[in-house]
């Protein structure tokens, strides 16, 4: 890894803002409609052009793969896609073979699939990148006259590439060493940082490197997870929470304890959603977020999951659903009457958060107006029974959310 470190450096943020006109998320979605349609050529087309601009495309990658976590599976899975027509989705296609058959232990026809990548490069000089990627795994030495990894201009991409923390085995370490980086970007300087990692192909070596889950329960499964989630620039700024929070199973349930910071869940496997959750406490409190306001709190970690996966979240029946939760159904060990909570206790990046989860949020409810948000609760919520079937208590929403339009508050 550390000669992919030295031979391709991760895009530059110069050149991320020169593509300012490429949409990730606009071409993944004709990709999967067109999948969906059954127009396997017209999704690979989409394929070649994400894997052009952001080159080695976790996601992209993983999606071709058929989601196979065995070596010889993904390769053939891989293999049925490959097509000259399609130039950078065949380059990223022959590396991502070569690397599943290298951990295979056939380096033979692994470094075959390096050097066709090679000779595509040297027909399409487009192709230099993933030339660049294949020399690197065959152990080459760079092009004569090729220029040295640039400096990147960002701290963090430095810390990387001088530190080789990619590598490195002390996890905690590597946390120490990113955590007040990560946690001062701002949430574009978050995305324009995980932009680079995508484009690199190493949002998966990063991830590695950074999780702490030495008493946890299927720690693959915790790792895939958030591999999945930031292989989409949907919530880039979580990245940070892997430096401060610690993951552990126990049969406390599933929870977060500010107190260590730990996240405890028994089986990882079986816990997709609530990994984001309890990880979005651990962010909301290195944030500021007032632990005394459990509407807010775990109102706003339930909505950012459905935010990551679906790019919508309902933060109108999460926080109120939550405090008519305590109230109606209660949880032992807690009081039934709880706070629904002010978001302006939150710092600068949390409130960028909360902003974040409002654009996609149906109502028109102001997250940041504590006197709304209890006016609503006394003249609206309060009046619904949470202790009801799924379906009654979603009826029961929509009809909160109606009569919420029409009362002045």
């Amino acid at each position: 890894m550390n000669a992919l470190i030295l031979a391709f450096a991760l895009a530059p943020l110069a050149a991320q803002s020169a593509e300012d006109a490429f949409d990730w998320q606009q071409h993944n979605q004709r990709r999967h409609d067109l999948a969906t349609q059954g127009d396997v050529q017209g999704a690979l087309r989409e394929c070649d052009a994400i894997l052009r601009r952001s080159v080695m495309d976790g996601y992209i990658l993983s999606v071709l793969s058929g989601w196979e976590k065995a070596p010889q599976r993904a390769a053939a899975e891989l293999q049925r896609h490959e097509t000259g027509e399609l130039p950078f989705a065949a380059a990223a296609i022959n590396i991502r073979i070569g690397e599943l058959l290298t951990e295979a232990g056939d380096t033979a026809q692994a470094a075959a699939r390096f050097h066709r990548v090679q000779a595509l490069a040297a027909a399409d000089p487009a192709l230099e990148a993933y030339a660049a990627l294949a020399r690197a795994r065959l152990g080459a030495p760079p092009r004569e006259g090729a220029s040295p990894a640039p400096r990147l201009g960002h701290p963090l991409l430095d810390l990387i590439h001088e530190r080789g923390l990619l590598t490195s085995p002390d996890v905690r370490a590597n946390r120490r060493g990113l955590r007040k980086a990560l946690t001062g970007l701002s949430l574009e300087e978050a995305k324009r940082f995980m932009d680079a990692v995508r484009a690199a192909g190493l949002v998966r070596p990063l991830v590695e490197a950074l999780t702490l889950a030495e008493r946890a329960q299927r720690r693959d499964a915790l790792v895939d997870r958030w591999v999945e989630v930031f292989s989409e620039p949907r919530a880039d700024f979580l990245i940070e929470a892997l430096t401060y929070v610690e993951y552990a199973s126990s049969d406390a349930g599933t929870v977060y304890f500010p107190g260590s910071r730990t996240v405890d869940i028994y089986d990882y496997a079986k816990a997709k959603d609530a990994i984001v959750h309890e990880s979005c406490h651990g962010f909301m409190h290195e944030h500021r977020l007032d632990f005394a306001g459990v509407g807010l709190n775990e109102g706003l970690c339930i909505a950012l999951p459905k935010h990551i996966d679906t790019g919508y979240g309902d933060i109108a029946e999460a926080v109120f659903g939550t405090v008519l939760y305590y109230r109606d159904v209660g949880i032992s060990g807690y009081p039934r009457a709880v706070a629904i909570g002010d978001a302006n206790t939150l710092d600068a990046k949390g409130q960028s958060v909360v902003e974040l989860l409002m654009e996609q949020d149906p109502s028109p409810i102001d997250w940041f107006n504590p006197r709304q948000l209890q006016c609503l609760y006394d003249r609206v919520w309060s009046r619904q029974n949470r202790n009801v079937a799924w379906d009654a208590w979603l009826a029961a929403v929509k009809r909160a959310k109606l009569l919420g339009r029409r009362v002045r508050c």
